[in-house]
């Protein structure tokens, strides 16, 4: 099964390893992949809006270098775009700025398959992405079950993703932060931050990990 993807990232060394992991994901025989690649918004308008091509799956940075001729100044504003126009296009957004103003704007505007932050990409963590992007195994933004049995109403209310839910489920096994690097893979720091977020969410601010576990138990994010 062939898959048209979009990579739109300013650095060079990002996009080669995003290539690396789908050149992985071939071996496997499963899926083959026709793969086009932009460095700015003015590359991305010129492949989206001027040739009017239609992608399958779309990895945005948040930010790119502008174009202000055409007002595209961001991946936020592509986003947008995709979203209007090519309502079955999967997109994963990717940020390098950990800031809850810009992850707000992402999630309202853009509504992405998915929304991860720089820092805690690797390669076993972009490779498990894309799979479970490509198997339809992850949290997706409408009114169906999801592959947990949760209606994905809450799950959008409190814009909590299939990396969240999966960090609620081993906290509430007991795992430590060691053991959720391990598990999940990503930092401590980003452990500590989704950890700090799904409790401001989850109105528990305040409340120990404990505290969090039951709340997401009560709102049956967890079984």
């Amino acid at each position: 099964m062939k898959r048209k993807i979009l990579l739109v990232e300013d650095e060079a060394i990002v996009r080669d390893a995003y290539v690396s992991v789908f050149k992985d994901i071939e071996q496997s025989g499963t899926y083959t992949f026709s793969i086009h690649q932009c460095s700015s918004c003015q590359e991305a308008f010129y492949v989206l809006k001027e040739q009017k091509q239609v992608f399958d799956l779309v990895f945005l940075d948040v930010r790119i270098p502008p174009d202000p001729h055409n007002g595209w100044t961001s991946g936020i504003d592509i986003g947008r775009y995709i979203r209007e126009n090519n309502t079955k296009t999967q997109i994963l957004m990717i940020s390098s700025v950990v800031n809850q103003d810009v992850y707000q704007e992402v999630l309202n505007d853009v509504y992405p398959e998915l929304y991860l932050l720089k820092y805690e990409l690797t390669t076993a963590v972009l490779k498990e992405t894309v799979e479970k992007i490509l198997h339809k195994d992850f949290v997706l933004k409408t009114n169906e079950k999801n592959h947990y049995g949760l209606n994905t109403d809450i799950l959008e209310l409190l814009d909590i993703d299939i990396i969240d839910l999966k960090l609620l489920n081993e906290l509430s096994l007991g795992a430590t932060t060691k053991e959720l690097e391990k598990i999940i893979h990503v930092s401590k720091r980003t452990i500590e931050y989704r950890k700090k977020a799904l409790k401001e969410k989850l109105d528990v601010s305040n409340g120990s990990t404990r505290d969090l576990i039951v709340k997401a138990k009560e709102l049956k994010l967890i079984s």
